[in-house]
């Protein structure tokens, strides 16, 4: 999974949240970023009008959800952990890979020290970490798979970005 294609994933979805505000702006913003990613022959046209957004290509089915609505997808793996009280913000299901993003109530140390027990149980293995004050990134390897964990503070608790992929 490229970070490029990561990043356009991203940017669909921050889009998608942001499509009362000016909803044709999102949805070419949303539908420029799909398309890069996806290869400079598809043509993406997307309809911002609901919580979801299906995208066909050819490489396969993308599904983006955001808001009330959104769910950790059927084809997340069992042995990523995400947190029993999370909120679910968005979900993104792509042919090669899925990303979630989440909001939990608790605190960053006490997220972080969860993810770093959790993963290591289930045979995840740590290879690039960097924390600061107000977030924490971890890039695990298992196999030819990589889970990417961003956790970041904020008001209410602390965010969590997962992006899962196979090796590039």
């Amino acid at each position: 999974m490229s970070r490029k294609w990561m990043i356009g994933v991203v940017v669909v979805a921050v889009a998608m949240a942001g499509a009362g505000c000016g909803k044709k702006v999102s949805e070419d913003l949303a539908e420029e970023t799909v398309e890069e990613g996806l290869g400079a022959d598809e043509v993406v046209e997307l309809q911002l009008d609901s919580d979801a957004a299906p995208v066909e290509s050819e490489e396969g089915a993308i599904d983006v959800q955001v808001g009330a609505g959104a769910q950790i997808p059927a084809n997340f793996p069992k042995d990523v952990y995400v947190p029993a009280q999370a909120n679910v913000l968005s979900a993104i299901t792509m042919p090669d890979g899925v990303n979630l993003s989440l909001q939990s109530a608790e605190s960053l140390s006490a997220v972080l020290e969860q993810y770093v027990e959790e993963m290591r149980k289930q045979g995840w293995a740590a290879d690039v970490t960097m924390e600061t004050v107000e977030s924490a990134m971890y890039s695990y390897a298992k196999g030819e798979r990589r889970a990417h964990v961003v956790l970041r503070t904020d008001e209410g608790g602390t965010t969590i970005q997962i992006a899962i992929g196979k090796e590039d």
